[in-house]
């Protein structure tokens, strides 16, 4: 690989591991990791009254 000189090892290894997925499995990790964003962000944006101030 032609930037394996200036890319640190653990970004090396990613991309080695990319490698060996398919494009579904590419496409399914992104699906969850969105889902887990949803969701995360959804119990952030929680409130339970209309007087809930969190700054």
């Amino acid at each position: 690989m032609f930037f394996s000189n200036y890319l640190p090892e653990e970004t090396l290894e990613l991309i080695q591991e990319i490698k060996t997925k398919t494009p579904l499995d590419i496409l399914w990790d992104q699906i969850i990791i969105e889902y887990a964003a949803i969701i995360r962000a959804q119990k952030i944006m929680h409130v339970e009254s209309k007087d809930e101030m969190i700054k």
